[in-house]
């Protein structure tokens, strides 16, 4: 795995000469500087100012253009990265710590109260831990939801969605809401938004596959699991929401929507618009409905102030959201994937010690504040359900509600150290691209195409390093590294 790591890294520091030098402005004298590579989320700016006003001798500054996974690896390993980075998904933890990227904070956690085992969520401990070693604190916790358009609901005279639901009810009753409208626009039953909020994914299948607490991997973490029932089910479920019951839309289908862009994905775009009844997002998605909403109303206001408008236009309509708790396995208790927003500290930065302070600031009770809008702080000591709210059509009381009730039945996947959950999502994706693309072919097969590709994968990564092989053998014995991975 370390050699495969390698790899990367002595490709992409061949492409350092491109990144670009982060240079803080001058500060005043003792003033040390510190940068976040994070999303351009539209909060983040206050969050920045408040940590800044409250800590003189420091002065934090947004990245927002350099926290993706490739352009963390080049800066970093090429001495000019940020001092702490978002890590939005555990793996990618899993390949920065193996790139040595991320810096281990064990000694430290604990001292600052940041500790995995004691002031984060239980359901969050392997997204900010690796093998046994804490790597980052979150700036924000979750667990996938569904959000639905009460407006949808009430002009078809459909029940909204509600806790408890299985899948295939939950499916039936979206055929009562999906279809082409006079104008022949679309609206579409549901679609699925990724934690990372940035783009398009086929994510329905993984909202299912988590909610039969699916696994990737074997216990001892020695095989990939992927030709499994969970799987065959996620993934059957996914091609009947096309094709079955046509309330889901293609991957490639969701960039053709009417979304009007800002930040964030653009299924929430469209959702905020009218052309989803629901999505399979999480409280996170507030970061971006809440301008679209406060857009509305202003809309709305502009309407019943001028009567020429009220003869010629419809009454403008306003986002009212509601929010239940995702669809359970038939016959299995509810369960779901927990998400995190890990803030990571770079080792190589000189200013590791003061970037400790900004994550005991992320798990203090003035950022919790700041956060509880369209969030869950990371510490569940501080989540509050009774806040003050501005726009009371979000229903972000009951999406909190929702929230730390899922987190206290989330979990998380097994990681394993031979093969990278990137490969996983990699073989994975293209499969469920095949069958959108074309639904005839059986999801099975699909399956077992990707579970004898990641086999060799996994068979390759050893042969190439003889750390993972030797723990590969201690693991499952001698003679499984050629008979059975």
């Amino acid at each position: 795995m370390r050699a495969l790591i390698a790899g990367l890294l002595a490709f992409l520091l061949i492409l350092s000469g491109v990144a670009r030098l982060l240079r803080p402005s001058r500060l005043p004298p003792g003033v040390t500087p510190l940068v976040w590579a994070s999303s351009k989320n539209p909060y983040r700016y206050g969050q920045i100012d408040y940590f800044n006003a409250t800590h003189p001798g420091l002065r934090l500054r947004l990245d927002g253009g350099n926290a993706d996974f490739q352009r963390i690896i080049v800066q970093t390993c090429s001495g000019v990265g940020p001092d702490v980075f978002d890590v939005l998904k555990g793996s990618y933890l899993q390949a920065y710590v193996e790139a040595g990227v991320a810096w281990d904070l064990t000694a430290a956690a604990a001292a600052d109260g940041i500790a995995a085992d004691r002031d984060a969520w239980p359901a969050v401990h392997n997204e900010i831990t690796y093998e046994g070693r804490q790597y980052g604190y979150p700036a924000g916790v979750g667990c996938f939801l569904i959000l639905y358009n009460k407006n949808v609901f009430d002009r078809r005279g459909v029940p909204y969605p509600t806790d408890g639901m299985t899948w295939e009810e939950f499916l039936q009753r979206l055929t009562r809401v999906s279809g082409v409208l006079p104008d022949g626009s679309r609206i579409w039953g549901t679609n699925a938004v990724d934690y990372a909020g940035t783009a398009p994914a086929a994510f329905f299948w993984k909202a299912v596959f988590y909610s039969r607490h699916g696994e990737f991997f074997s216990p001892d973490g020695t095989r990939p699991t992927i030709d499994t029932p969970d799987l065959r089910v996620a993934l059957q479920l996914h091609q009947d929401a096309i094709v079955r019951y046509r309330v889901l839309p293609r991957t490639v289908d969701v960039g053709a929507g009417t979304g009007q862009g800002g930040w964030g994905n653009p299924a929430t775009t469209q959702f905020a618009e009218g052309h989803y009844a629901t999505i399979v997002s999480g409280k996170f998605a507030l970061a971006s409905l809440r301008g679209f909403v406060e857009m509305q109303k202003r809309d709305l206001a502009r309407w019943e102030a001028d009567p020429a408008r009220q003869r010629t236009e419809p009454r403008p309509e306003v986002l009212r959201l509601g929010v239940a708790r995702l669809p359970h396995a038939s016959g299995r208790p509810f369960a779901c994937v927990a998400l995190s927003q890990t803030v990571v500290i770079n080792p190589a930065s000189p200013h590791r010690a003061q970037a400790l302070a900004f994550l005991r600031f992320l798990a203090s009770d003035a950022y919790a504040q700041r956060v509880e809008s369209y969030g869950i702080p990371g510490n569940p000591r501080l989540a509050r359900t009774d806040y003050p709210v501005t726009d009371p059509e979000l229903a972000e009381h009951e999406i909190t509600r929702c929230e730390v009730e899922s987190l206290r039945d989330g979990y998380q996947t097994r990681k394993s150290p031979f093969l990278l959950d990137f490969d996983v999502d990699r073989a994975l994706d293209a499969q469920v691209a095949r069958l959108e693309a074309d639904p005839s072919l059986d999801c099975g097969r699909l399956l077992a195409e990707a579970q004898g590709e990641l086999e060799a994968m996994l068979r390759l990564n050893l042969s190439r390093d003889p750390r993972l092989a030797a723990e590969y053998h201690r693991r499952i014995g001698a003679g499984a590294l050629t008979s059975n991975p």
